[in-house]
């Protein structure tokens, strides 16, 4: 018996070339922006799914507050973006962004070039040698930085380049 779908699709709207040459020298950016109704509560949720100049992206593309940031599977070569999110600038940058009770989920990708201290937490356990996720879960201890800023983890997204946790801004 097939299950109704929690979220339907309302729009699509792409902003940029969906496509870009790949020998050129730089990618022309392009925002796809979705929007989805909820079905059991009938909220609207929107996605922006951005592609191009990750930084600047966060610094000019503005769409409001973040809801969700989602850094996964990124590297410095074949591909990835090389944007280092997780050094301790960036990290701020994004939490200016988003508001309590929003989500920073990441793998920790790039974490070897971040600097220890107070956002370590999120990727301290991409590697951790637990299968079970319960236990993982339970592992993860609630931080606070610098600013105030307390968070604690919520969930877990998979291990596909390392393990994926969502931690949640408390306040």
């Amino acid at each position: 018996m097939a299950r109704a779908p929690l979220y339907r699709l309302l729009d699509v709207q792409v902003e940029g070339p969906a496509l870009w040459d790949r020998r050129a020298p730089h990618i022309t950016p392009c925002v796809r922006s979705e929007t989805y109704r909820h079905e059991p509560s009938g909220r609207v949720v929107r996605i922006h799914r951005r592609r191009g100049y990750g930084f600047s992206a966060l610094r000019k593309a503005v769409f409001g507050e973040l809801g969700v940031f989602f850094y996964r599977g990124d590297s410095m070569g074949e591909g990835g973006s090389g944007n280092l999110w997780l050094l301790r600038e960036h990290v701020r940058e994004v939490l200016r962004c988003l508001p309590a009770g929003g989500l920073f989920v990441t793998d920790g990708s790039q974490h070897g070039r971040a600097e220890r201290g107070e956002y370590d937490s999120f990727w301290r356990y991409r590697d951790l040698k637990v299968e079970d996720v319960q236990a993982l879960l339970q592992s993860a201890e609630p931080f606070a930085d610098g600013a105030g800023r307390q968070f604690r983890c919520v969930g877990y997204a998979g291990r596909r380049y390392g393990r994926t946790l969502a931690w949640q801004r408390l306040t």
